[in-house]
């Protein structure tokens, strides 16, 4: 089963690792690959997609509650 998990500012250590991970952003190759996403980035980012409830954002983590992890995510605007 799988949750929608809207992560807290702390959390977002796992997209952190979504974006330097070169096996998952493989598909952004030609693009440069792996996205630097420090935590110097993090609150204008948070405030941004996640703290300011903006209708045309929109961001979760995909929550696997057989692993008891994150397992992806989910985003539009």
């Amino acid at each position: 089963m799988l949750e929608l998990i809207k992560p807290t500012f702390e959390q977002l250590s796992f997209k952190q690792e979504l974006l330097s991970d070169e096996k998952t952003m493989s598909f952004n190759e030609k693009y440069g690959g792996t996205i630097d996403f420090n935590r110097d980035r993090w609150q204008s980012w948070y405030d941004k997609w996640i703290a300011s409830n903006d209708p045309n954002y929109f961001y979760r983590y995909l929550y696997s509650t057989k692993h008891q992890c994150f397992v992806g995510e989910i985003a539009y605007h």
